[in-house]
Formats: C-alpha cells, structure tokens, sequence
C-alpha cells in the first residue's frame, strides 16, 4: 500500500534539548546512566525537561534531569513543571516530546518512554508558552509524526520505509519506499515481498537491516521490530543490500 505524504519536519523542536545535554555527556555515558537508573528504581522514568529555546515568555527550570513514577500522567508532570518555574495560572504551558506537541494528557510516563524515548533511554521533553506554538517562527511547520498517524490508524499495520543501502549497485531500488503491512509478517515474509517486487533470481542473496546496522531475525514480527527500532518520524526504517555489501 503506498502512504501519501502529509507533511515534512522542517524543524525539531526537542533537537535542542538533545543537542544540550548530550554536548555534556557522551553517549554511551548516558545510556548506561539511564541502564543504571532503570536497574536501581524500574519504577521510575529517567528525563530530561528544557524550556524551548526560542521561548522568552517562560522561566527555564531549576534542573533538568527528572526522576518520575512510571504512571505519573503527562497532565500530572504538567502540573509539575508549572510548579517549578512557578507560572500564573491563566499562563498556558504545553509539553512536545518528538515533536508532538498534542499528546494526551492521559498518557503516562510509561507510555511515553515506550514510544517516544531516545536511544540512550533518556525521554526528551520540551515544553513552551502558547504564544510559541501559536504559528510563529519555525514552530509552524511541527506536525504529529507521519508514521505514528497511521499506526493510530491501522493499529493492526505497521508503517515501513524501505529503501536501498547507498552503496549498494547489485540490487535494483524499489518503485516506491513506503509500506503498511501486517504487524504478524515476519522479517522472512517481508524479505519474500521485497525480492519478487525486484524479481530477483533465487539465487542473488538478500539482506535486511534496521537503522543501517541491525542485522534482524527472519522470525522476528514486524511488530516486535516495530516497538524495538522504530524511528523518531514514527516509520520503521529498513534497509536492503546484497550479500556483497556487509562482506
């Protein structure tokens, strides 16, 4: 099935909050950081709040790494942060975490990690006053994640983008790059789908892999490669190559 696109991410918002932290800590420091954190309190969810940068309407926090219950609500945090930078309450206040500005205010931290957390298991939040969201500057062009609206939509589909390893010259591209397909397909089922799209000869080798560097099982769902991998933009991201390229 082939996805029309809705809207490109011009900007990311949270980039900021990443880009902070992360110049003060390497990678791997954080991710066994967070490795540490979840081990000692499994209950609690690992964060890290900044204020929106280009935001001058609003104080910055006093801290930015947080410790919270996993079923605090985004509502519950909401309240949270407004008490910390301690705002009027006539003075709005909203949360963007990958650029989803209109999360629900039911989801809870939990919830969150699961979907939206960064790949050193940090969850990045940012929040900002109303008048930045209100169509100025780069924030109009924020949208809610292509991929996750139609996973909401076909909760039973999972959203794939698929395209060739750059290097790649033996295998030809295929004629397009998106897919919606059955969460039960297997690695094996989707790796079939791909060869006859290509006609391949039973013989030329084909390999897939998530992120450019996992080599995934053939039994693996794709719904399990879904919750495992699944990139920012809400997409499972897979590239194929021959045999010949990770040789």
């Amino acid at each position: 099935m082939e996805l029309n696109l809705i809207t490109l991410i011009k900007h990311d918002v949270n980039h900021n909050v990443r880009q902070c932290f992360a110049s003060k800590k390497p990678f791997i420091s954080r991710k066994e950081e967070v490795m540490a954190i979840r081990s000692k309190y499994p209950n609690k969810i690992p964060l890290i709040v900044e204020k929106y940068y280009k935001d001058k309407n609003l104080p910055s926090l006093d801290k930015t790494k947080f410790l919270v219950p996993e079923d605090i609500t985004m509502s519950q945090f909401l309240v949270i942060i407004r008490n910390r930078i301690r705002i009027k309450p006539s003075q709005a206040l909203y949360l963007i975490i990958n650029n989803r500005s209109m999360l629900s205010m039911s989801l809870t931290m939990a919830q969150a990690h699961e979907n939206f957390c960064d790949e050193d298991g940090f969850l990045y939040i940012t929040y900002a006053s109303q008048e930045v969201f209100g169509y100025q500057d780069d924030m109009a062009s924020v949208k809610v994640e292509e991929g996750l609206v139609y996973r909401d939509r076909f909760p039973n589909k999972v959203p794939i983008y698929v395209e060739r390893f750059a290097k790649d010259v033996n295998v030809p591209t295929l004629p397009k790059t998106k897919f919606l397909v059955p969460q039960e397909l297997t690695m094996s089922q989707f790796l079939h789908l791909i060869r006859s799209k290509m006609k391949l000869s039973e013989t030329q080798a084909l390999y897939l892999l998530i992120n450019n560097k996992v080599m995934v099982s053939h039994s693996m769902t794709m719904v399990q490669a879904y919750q495992q991998f699944r990139s920012g933009d809400g997409y499972l991201h897979i590239t194929y190559a021959a045999q010949q390229v990770f040789g």
